[in-house]
């Protein structure tokens, strides 16, 4: 039944948005690998609703990079390269702004003083 609600909320999301054939739109930076052992390995992503403006800023490993790329070309309900009219909440600029680094083995968001810069 879990399955059956998801797909609803889904469709109707799909509905509000007017996209045509669209699927999940929702790439959360906890579903991916987050476990590192150096900084460099982490790296920052957008997370939350592709299609709405207040994503969030997370870190995830270099390592499932691809695969996160991967779920947001197939989520494609927004056209994400371009944020959808945020302005000021813009979450690709914002996140842009952002590091990532290596905190007790997790891929986190840190200051540039967490990384010694």
């Amino acid at each position: 039944m879990q399955t059956g609600v998801t797909s609803l909320v889904t469709l109707l999301s799909c509905f509000v948005h007017g996209i045509v054939g669209c699927s999940d739109t929702r790439v959360y930076s906890s579903d991916y690998d987050r476990t590192c052992q150096a900084s460099y390995q982490c790296i920052v992503v957008v997370s939350g609703d592709l299609c709405e403006c207040g994503q969030h800023c997370g870190a995830i490993s270099a390592a499932d990079e691809e695969r996160y790329q991967r779920d947001i070309q197939d989520s494609d309900g927004c056209g994400f390269s371009v944020s959808p009219g945020c302005g000021e909440d813009d979450p690709v600029s914002r996140c842009r702004e952002l590091e990532a680094g290596c905190v007790n083995g997790v891929c986190r968001i840190v200051s540039p003083d967490q990384l010694g810069l």
